[in-house]
């Protein structure tokens, strides 16, 4: 007759039980790591096949770069032009604020300006204007050269008390004074420059007018630099290479070579800043206006940035150079410059853009 197990028994038999259980547990965390050492081993063989075959089939490309069997292509001598392409220079000219005075403090030691340093500016712009023209000769024919007055060549008297404390000119005194500049740039030119047409579309700015608010009705009529151009225009009216256009046409447009350029000073267009900066209400505005004036770019001042935008136009910087006007705007710093371009007749787009420093 079989003994009867005791508890002790029965406890005996559990730990053989567990211990061989730890045993089983154990031999198969050995083969599971065994089994992921296997994986693992097949994939960095099948990574190590792949790169020797990239590498033998680098090998082989080489190879047959450097075979004699290669027969490169033959380039064909191009046409020679005959004579130079067809060009019209174009050259922006706003916001010179002549005569404004800005203290070096007010900008943080980046700018300073006033009459006689605004008379400076103005001669570096038509010289460097006639360097830019004739090195452009050599390699283009000009046909033609737009010079548009833009604008804000004055300070006038649109901000009552401050525009009173920042020139020291009487709004007459002022245009007086830019006549002067203007009238020696031109001579300038037409000393200067071989070049048979220069078309002049004048546009007024807003710190001409003769008035605190703008009038949209016969703005023109309330304009200092309105008179100015037609004064201008009446000074040159035996020189058959220059042609005005003074005319109260709002967006003034020049056809260069079947190009169409439109001009406006752009004191109507609403920018406060924001994300995108100019380029957005620029754009907006060109497109608008692209199908009424028929034109193909866009020039316009007032914002003091030099700027081209492709497919839409020039924003011109100036000549006063960064002001409280421009840091009142959020407006980056920017030196006093103004945009000149080449046009091209046989492409009928915009070529190369360059800038006038002064």
């Amino acid at each position: 007759m079989a003994r009867k197990k005791t508890p002790r028994d029965r406890l005996e038999e559990v730990a053989s039980d567990a211990a061989s259980l730890s045993e089983s547990l154990d031999g198969l965390r050995f083969i599971a790591r065994e089994q992921a050492k296997a994986r693992e081993a097949r994939r960095l063989l099948q990574a190590s096949e792949i790169r020797v075959q990239e590498l033998s089939d680098a090998i082989a490309c080489y190879e047959s770069l450097r075979s004699s069997d290669l027969k490169p292509i033959k380039i064909k001598k191009g046409r020679a032009k005959k004579g130079k392409s067809p060009h019209t220079f174009l050259a922006l000219a706003s916001d010179w604020h002549s005569c404004e005075i800005v203290e070096s403090s007010e900008t943080g030691g980046r700018n300073k300006h006033n009459e006689s340093i605004g008379q400076e500016r103005a001669s570096r712009y038509f010289v460097d204007l006639v360097r830019l023209v004739r090195e452009s000769q050599q390699r283009f024919l000009i046909k033609d050269l737009i010079l548009w007055l833009g604008g804000d060549f004055m300070v006038g008297e649109m901000h009552g008390v401050e525009s009173a404390r920042s020139c020291n000119l009487a709004p007459l005194e002022e245009i007086a004074a830019i006549k002067e500049i203007l009238i020696g740039g031109i001579d300038y030119l037409l000393a200067e420059l071989d070049v048979p047409q220069i078309h002049v579309p004048c546009s007024p700015g807003n710190h001409g007018r003769s008035t605190l608010e703008y009038r949209y009705r016969k703005s023109m009529a309330y304009s200092y630099e309105a008179y100015l151009y037609r004064d201008l225009a009446a000074h040159y009216s035996d020189e058959p290479r220059l042609d005005f256009d003074t005319s109260d046409e709002p967006y003034k447009v020049v056809d260069a070579g079947g190009f169409r350029v439109g001009f406006h000073h752009g004191h109507e267009i609403r920018y406060g800043g924001g994300v995108g900066g100019l380029s957005v209400p620029f754009r907006r505005s060109f497109y608008r206006l692209q199908s009424t004036y028929d034109m193909d770019a866009m020039c316009i001042g007032h914002f003091h940035q030099y700027g081209y935008y492709s497919g839409v136009g020039f924003t011109n910087g100036s000549l006063v150079g960064w002001n409280s006007y421009a840091a009142g705007k959020g407006l980056p710093f920017e030196p006093p410059a103004q945009v000149a371009a080449l046009i091209s007749h046989e492409r009928k787009a915009v070529g190369r853009v360059m800038p006038i420093w002064v």
